[in-house]
């Protein structure tokens, strides 16, 4: 009997490591069912952050492809302002030059002319002289001339 209760005491002592070690793993267990409770929890909040997210960067891939549309638009929009801008600026250039080129032939056949009327006002005023000496000449012929008559009709009345 010795034995047998020797072994029951080990049996027992067998049972209540066993169930000491049962107790243990029980209350790991329930330790490791709450951290994979709380981890499907996080996970959950995580999938739906993780849905979130990739939304917003759906919407936000969106707004670029939109912007860089707008933006493709508005530079077509600006080379073909420039290029319009372009062509009449080369326009106003070659008007430019066709009105400075005009100008200047104004300005030179202008110039001629004052050139040439120089010329005729120092002609006319050189004839202006002689006609002034011309004159004072004939004045003076005609003074002395009338003088001699005047003479001559005295001495012919008192004769």
């Amino acid at each position: 009997m010795k034995d047998f209760e020797k072994s029951m005491k080990t049996a027992d002592t067998k049972n209540q490591k066993n169930n000491e070690q049962l107790t243990f793993l029980q209350a790991d267990n329930e330790q490791h069912k709450q951290t994979i409770s709380e981890l499907q929890e996080k996970n959950q909040i995580m999938e739906i952050d993780v849905e979130r997210l990739q939304n917003e960067l759906v919407k936000k891939e969106d707004l670029i492809n939109n912007l860089e549309h707008q933006i493709n638009e508005l530079n077509k929009s600006i080379e073909f302002h420039n290029q319009k801008n372009s062509e009449k600026l080369e326009a106003i250039a070659a008007d430019n030059i066709k009105d400075r080129d005009r100008i200047e032939s104004i300005m030179n056949q202008q110039s001629d002319q004052i050139l040439d009327l120089d010329d005729k006002l120092k002609k006319s005023l050189a004839e202006n002289l002689r006609i002034k000496l011309e004159y004072q000449r004939l004045a003076e012929i005609i003074r002395s001339n009338l003088n001699l008559a005047v003479l001559h009709t005295f001495q012919d009345q008192k004769s």
